[in-house]
């Protein structure tokens, strides 16, 4: 279950006229703690990927804000693709949408770990 999943759920739950007041009390309180727990460790992972994205070359910035907008909002309703479509406004940078860029995420890894 996501984070998005969640919201949709507890609002769901809420609206329920079946389960007794406690049951659906109880059932929303622990989707709001699941939710709490999932955006804790979104939280913790988003300062990896923001540490990361920071040691990229100046070359490689427009790749840093794909990958900060893209992994660093939890509440994106974007694709990938309309992420790169949105930064991505020039002819040339065009040419590097989807497998290139990938592959060049792939390389900017392994060049850092390399340097560690």
């Amino acid at each position: 279950m996501t984070f998005r999943d969640t919201n949709r759920e507890i609002s769901r739950v809420g609206k329920l006229k079946e389960p007794m007041d406690y049951e659906k009390c109880a059932r929303i309180e622990n989707l709001k703690k699941f939710r709490s727990q999932i955006l804790a460790e979104f939280e913790h992972q988003r300062a990896y990927v923001e540490k990361w994205v920071s040691q990229f070359p100046d070359k490689y910035a427009l790749y840093g804000d794909i990958i900060t907008k893209y992994y660093c909002d939890i509440n994106t309703a974007f694709s990938l693709q309309d992420i790169i479509d949105e930064i991505l406004i020039e002819d040339d940078d065009k040419n590097r949408k989807s497998n290139r860029l990938q592959a060049k995420i792939r390389t900017m890894t392994l060049n850092q770990i390399q340097n560690q």
